[in-house]
């Protein structure tokens, strides 16, 4: 009898331990896209370059009857994508939370996703709206400012006025912003607006906003990166010596920033690419700007973050730009984006005579009035 109680009690735990297992946390992801033009499309679930350490995980699926699917396991929660069509005109892009939940992800017909069934994805879909209506704000504010610029000249004071009332919103978005990676510092919703926010604050807001990350937190490639990104604008700041770099001509010669700057002259450096449109529809007023000034001190450096040189010469001989130009095939990974901490393009940096950098970021109207003030 005891041997039969032996046996029963023996299989009843092998049976609890296999159920156990069956019942490990798991994840499911269930997504539905409302357009029916990606009806048979792939979809990849690829871990986000956020959370990248070591080689990439992904899985793909397709798109059916609307539907899409996924299932897994994974260790920690970690920022991941879904990308629906990938490599096409149409690319859906959705960044998220991965854990071991069962996560809902929706995209509706104007390619707009929301994720929900994790406390971190339904936070950052809040973050997500409610910034998305401060930028609509601000569109409407920038938009308002031009037309009426468009329609009659203004005044310095009621341009002075909407002036004010853009950079309010902007002001606006990065505080909503810095507040919600402040507070979330240590989680991975965090990473997705972290890397984008860091570099537009001050070195006080930058040591406020890590001064409550933990170690696991400051050892993340993608904020030891965002670090080194601080570091690189603390050292290409306005005030400081020019950071030198090497890179190639459109005749395959070694050409160095160098070579301009510090020489006597006022440079203009600026950092574009082929692809870039802001950059490109730049460039005619940068060439106003050089014929007006050239005779009186000003050399204008091109810093091309291409990756295709076909592309970047294409450009070139279409642009007709009568300046050096440099390039190194290497896009965002060039030595010159990495030591003056760019995160966008178009930007422009001036040095004076001896090479200090006396202005950064400065497009439009503003530059027009830099080089008018030293150029005189």
């Amino acid at each position: 009898m005891k041997i039969v109680n032996w046996i029963l009690i023996t299989g009843l735990g092998v049976a609890l331990s296999l159920s156990a297992c069956n019942r490990q946390p798991l994840y499911t992801i269930e997504g539905t896209i409302e357009e029916s033009g990606y009806e048979g499309k792939k979809v990849v679930l690829i871990q986000s370059e956020l959370s990248k350490n070591g080689p990439f995980r992904s899985d793909t699926a397709i798109v059916i009857n609307g539907r899409y699917s996924f299932k897994g396991k994974i260790e920690q929660p970690e920022c991941y994508d879904i990308w629906i069509a990938p490599y096409s005109r149409n690319t859906i892009y959705i960044h998220f939370v991965l854990d071991n939940a069962d996560i809902k992800i929706h995209t509706d017909a104007e390619g707009e996703s929301s994720v929900s069934g994790t406390a971190d994805n339904e936070r950052y879909q809040e973050f997500k709206e409610t910034k998305k209506t401060l930028s609509q704000k601000l569109r409407t504010t920038y938009s308002t400012l031009r037309t009426a610029k468009a329609a009659e000249p203004l005044t310095k004071e009621q341009e002075s006025k909407l002036k004010e009332e853009e950079n309010n919103c902007r002001q606006e978005i990065e505080k909503f912003t810095f507040e919600f990676v402040k507070k979330n510092i240590n989680n991975p919703i965090s990473l997705i607006e972290l890397y984008n926010c860091i570099t537009v604050m001050s070195e006080e807001k930058q040591q406020e906003l890590f001064s409550g990350a933990n170690e696991r937190t400051l050892k993340l490639p993608v904020v030891e990166k965002v670090q080194g990104k601080i570091r690189a604008l603390r050292q290409t700041a306005v005030g400081q010596p020019f950071t030198d770099f090497q890179m190639t001509d459109p005749d395959g010669q070694e050409i160095a920033l160098s070579d301009y700057a510090g020489k006597g002259k006022y440079v203009l450096v600026d950092f574009w690419a082929s692809w870039c449109k802001g950059c490109v529809a730049e460039i005619p007023s940068i060439k106003a700007e050089y014929a007006k000034y050239k005779d009186r001190g000003l050399q204008v450096v091109g810093v091309s973050l291409d990756a295709n040189r076909e592309a970047w010469l294409k450009a070139l001989n279409k642009l007709d730009t009568p300046w050096p130009q440099m390039f190194d095939a290497r896009g965002w990974e060039c030595d010159a984006a990495q030591a003056y901490g760019f995160s966008s393009i178009p930007q422009l940096v001036l040095l004076d005579p001896d090479g200090k950098i006396i202005a950064r970021n400065i497009h439009g109207e503003e530059l027009q009035r830099k080089l008018a003030e030293v150029l005189k």
